[in-house]
């Protein structure tokens, strides 16, 4: 048996060469798959997620949103898979509404039973800004692990320097002639941030196999 770590690109942009969230998250599920398991990388952008509407049947049976959307084509990823990661920009410090619209859909995998029950889960966030609502959005992504049942996985490393989940920014400044100039990067060129992700994905794959192998 083969761990498998299934990763969600939550940007509601196409993943391009500058897509900051896909290279933070395709850079775990890279290190992660270094360790010898299985990794896959889906973004949401490839799908179309109708609004929970609130109707509630999902409380009782499946969503009537399901027959007219790809949500169940994500669910089943999700289901064949033993962890998860979730990846996704900092938008006013919460997640972009395609990815909201994926974790309000998501109840009936909770109600009536848990079926995530079990599962890793870590999550990844990226701003322009130094502190633009990173930890805010992870904190909401690890919430919403820890409301399926969901194991939390953060990245280990040097105690001093390696963060647990990778926040990653764009914004750095450059000293020149004693004067600060704020510019902006790739979150790529953003060394901590990138090792951070390395770091989780190496996390993920240990406590996987330790779990499910």
């Amino acid at each position: 048996m083969v761990f498998k770590l299934l990763g969600i690109n939550g940007s509601p942009k196409k993943p391009t060469a500058k897509t900051n969230s896909y290279f933070l998250l395709n850079t775990t599920l890279h290190s992660a798959k270094e360790q010898g398991i299985e990794t896959t990388l889906i973004n949401l952008t490839d799908y179309k997620i109708n609004l929970c509407n609130g109707c509630e049947v999902c409380t009782t049976e499946p969503c009537p949103l399901d027959k007219d959307d790809d949500y169940p084509l994500i669910e089943a990823l999700i289901q064949e898979h033993d962890g998860l990661i979730i990846a996704c920009p900092s938008y006013w410090a919460g997640p972009p509404g395609i990815l909201k619209n994926f974790l309000d859909r998501s109840r009936d995998n909770k109600m009536p039973k848990q079926i995530w029950e079990g599962k890793l889960f870590s999550a990844i966030s990226v701003s322009g800004l130094r502190v633009g609502g990173q930890e805010a959005v992870i904190s909401q992504l690890t919430t919403f692990g820890l409301a399926h049942g969901m194991l939390i996985v953060g990245g280990t490393g040097h105690p001093w320097f390696t963060a647990p989940f990778p926040t990653g920014s764009m914004m750095y400044e450059e000293v020149k002639d004693d004067e600060i100039k704020i510019k902006f990067r790739h979150v790529k060129k953003d060394i901590i941030a990138t090792r951070d992700a390395e770091a989780l994905g190496q996390r993920m794959a240990e406590v996987g196999k330790k779990l499910f192998v």
